[in-house]
């Protein structure tokens, strides 16, 4: 691969990075960062790019693993270099997904995670 191909892959994947964290910075109260404080109440359900496997409740009040990850890419951004995930906290006043995503480089290697962003499990507003 030559060398100015391998630098535009670098810078774009460098400012995609960089208008996430502005555009994250700018509608932070969407965002949320407390993981641990929901401790074993959160059922985990995920989707990413490489294997397309989905795991819902089986409640069916619920809008789903797909439709909670496409609403939480309108805030978080859509990129190939992302796989998406959301988690079901159902035993939440609330019950809400929180989808987030790991980025990564062009050889599969994660280097960083996304901002993550509360979806409403019954009604897919964005909390």
């Amino acid at each position: 691969m030559d060398n100015k191909v391998k630098i535009v892959i670098v810078v774009a994947v460098i400012l995609v990075a960089v208008l996430g964290i502005t555009s994250g910075s700018s509608i932070q109260k969407y965002f949320t960062s407390n993981l641990a404080s929901e401790g074993n109440n959160t059922t985990n359900t995920s989707v990413n790019q490489t294997n397309n496997t989905t795991t819902t409740p089986r409640n069916t009040n619920y809008i789903g693993t797909e439709t909670a990850i496409e609403i939480g890419k309108t805030v978080i951004g859509d990129d190939p270099h992302i796989k998406y995930y959301a988690e079901l906290n159902a035993a939440a006043d609330v019950p809400y997904y929180l989808v987030g995503g790991k980025i990564y480089n062009e050889r599969g290697e994660e280097i960083s995670q996304t901002s993550t962003v509360k979806v409403d499990a019954a009604t897919g507003e964005i909390l």
